[in-house]
């Protein structure tokens, strides 16, 4: 076939391409198959998928125990054991010493972090007041769910307006360490 021509039941024509010259944009593109020896040779950073999640995750758990510690001092109310219960009652055996309980506790909040810092990567393109007041309101109503699931509280509308404010108040600052983390290390990313 020689340049130029169509082939049969084809409208396109067969050029040929000099070296450097650009392929054109019409039509499937074929791909090489990747020459195992260059891939050898070939050096990429590896780019580590949970080390982002796991120090947001930490920012997260951080702020939301800061703001538990902050709360309590000022209402002098007695801490919450519900996250050590819940996973009590996943388990099926208690845990007994101190340092066991604050271990299981700051645990579980980690996962509720970490759904919260994932959430946040989610919602990363809804306006931010949107998205840190939609992730707070999930949060509760999430944490309430697990509790009333396990048998171990009610639902948000059965507590007191006390109850709900202050469990509010731990879940938007968690949701607003999310996503004001995840956004600023989704800005370095790209």
């Amino acid at each position: 076939m020689a340049v130029g021509e169509t082939t049969e039941g084809s409208r396109r024509t067969n050029r040929v391409l000099r070296p450097g010259t650009a392929r054109p944009t019409f039509g499937p593109r074929r791909r090489r198959a990747p020459d195992p020896r260059s891939e050898a040779l070939e050096m990429r950073p590896v780019k580590c998928a949970g080390g982002g999640l796991i120090t947001r995750t930490a920012a997260a758990t951080a702020a939301m125990t800061a703001s538990q510690h902050i709360e309590i001092a000022l209402t002098r109310r007695p801490g919450s054991d519900l996250p050590v219960r819940i996973m009590e009652r996943l388990n099926g055996r208690a845990v007994a010493s101190r340092p066991a309980r604050v271990a299981v506790g700051q645990t579980t909040q980690s996962l509720l972090a970490a759904s919260a810092v994932i959430m946040a990567r989610v919602m990363s393109r809804v306006p931010i007041v949107v998205a840190i007041a939609t992730e707070s309101l999930f949060l509760v109503m999430t944490n309430a769910a697990v509790a009333r699931v396990l048998n171990l509280g009610d639902m948000p509308w059965a507590w007191s307006h006390r109850d709900l404010a202050t469990d509010l108040t731990h879940k938007t600052s968690l949701a607003t360490t999310a996503v004001l983390h995840t956004r600023g290390q989704h800005a370095v990313e790209r």
